[in-house]
């Protein structure tokens, strides 16, 4: 059994460390190169608030089909060749109508959003939920992004914006065979009932609706600095090359957190949480203060420092406290919180705040926000101090 735990441990490792290096590359210089081709800081706010809304209703949506259908494989595999053959399209079509680009990029936001939380939730299950071999996996995962990311950002900076879709199909081809190869275990089998009360049945889970709302809160908190990073940089004298090291040593620190997560299960829940909110509060602080592009790579890392403590226990959360039926909708709903729902509340405004007021006025705002995370999570253990959701 131990072998067996060992072999998936090898397979999905190298599968989610090739899977991440493929979605940054494919996704993370592409609103850099918008820009190049002429797109405006709130115009490039307003399709990223659609994205995100698209990416929210693809996560949901999707995650539902996963739950019903019973499998993540049959799911995932339709949803990468679909979105990777978009994102080449809008590649080339971004040079000669960057508004037919806007039109078209939020629907990648539907088809991509859900991939990562099918192929985690498809781990969870190969692992029998033991969220510690999950975190080893995952951890690896984001190292081939951190990878991808640094050597991508040099490619781009010394060759040229046409090194993303070169990279995006060297990439693509192995994550599409592993995935095709590696089988799937059956999920459990749940009744007609159980399916149709999806929504109301992770409602009525209290412990499920408070991740939601410290997740949306906190990911609107810092959303317009993750995603108009090289805004960000711009200000301070950065460049696409310094987005990369920028993501790359980000990544790299997220990986090392979420790999031990086995170990960061002896934190509460809660605390953890806790700790999320913080280091997303130091994150928009040396954003706002920046005199230079140190200070935002250290900012990235106290978000991935974030980003770390946050995957595994909503996780872990969901795991424990969700119906088995649900568990796809349950982490997509709950990614989507975090990256996707709450990036579209947050950049429908945050392009026009920047253009009007600077691009530190968003960390300013963003601190101001993460009083409400901050405030559940602290009241969250003051009430039950030695209890463990």
């Amino acid at each position: 059994m131990k072998n067996k735990s060992n072999s998936l441990l090898v397979v999905f490792s190298i599968l989610d460390s090739i899977f991440w290096a493929y979605f940054a590359v494919f996704l993370g210089f592409m609103t850099t190169y918008f820009l190049e081709c002429g797109m405006t800081n709130s115009m490039l706010s307003l399709v990223l608030a659609v994205y995100m809304a698209c990416s929210f209703l693809g996560s949901f949506f999707w995650g539902s089909v996963s739950d019903r259908k019973r499998t993540n494989k049959r799911v995932f595999l339709p949803l990468l060749l679909v979105s990777m053959l978009l994102g080449l399209a809008i590649f080339f079509l971004a040079p000669h109508n960057i508004l037919l680009v806007a039109i078209l990029y939020p629907v990648i936001g539907f088809l991509v959003a859900p991939l990562g939380s099918c192929l985690d939730t498809w781990m969870i299950r190969s692992f029998d939920n033991d969220t510690a071999l999950y975190g080893k996996a995952r951890g690896i995962g984001s190292a081939g992004y951190a990878v991808a990311m640094l050597a991508g950002g040099q490619l781009v900076k010394r060759i040229g914006y046409w090194m993303i879709p070169v990279m995006t199909l060297v990439l693509y081809v192995p994550v599409f065979l592993i995935t095709l190869l590696i089988r799937e275990k059956p999920m459990t089998q749940v009744s007609k009932s159980g399916e149709k009360a999806d929504v109301r049945r992770l409602l009525s889970v209290r412990v499920f609706i408070i991740l939601l709302i410290v997740l949306f809160t906190s990911g609107m908190a810092v959303s317009p600095v993750n995603n108009l990073k090289i805004v960000m940089l711009k200000n301070v004298g950065g460049d696409v090359g310094i987005l990369g090291l920028d993501s790359f040593l980000g990544v790299l620190v997220q990986a090392v957190f979420i790999f031990t997560s086995g170990k960061l299960k002896r934190i509460p829940t809660r605390s953890r949480l806790l700790l999320m909110s913080l280091c997303l509060l130091m994150t928009l602080l040396l954003n706002g203060f920046a005199q230079s592009p140190a200070w935002i790579i250290i900012g990235t890392l106290f978000s991935n420092v974030a980003f770390g403590f946050m995957l595994p226990t909503s996780r872990e959360i969901v795991s424990s406290n969700v119906p088995v039926s649900l568990i796809t909708t349950a982490n997509s709903l709950s990614d989507a919180m975090y990256g996707s729902f709450s990036g579209v509340v947050a950049l429908s405004y945050s392009g026009f705040v920047m253009d009007r007021f600077g691009p530190r006025s968003v960390a300013y705002l963003g601190a101001f926000i993460l009083i409400i995370p901050i405030t559940i999570n602290l009241v969250s253990i003051l009430r039950a101090p030695h209890r463990r959701p």
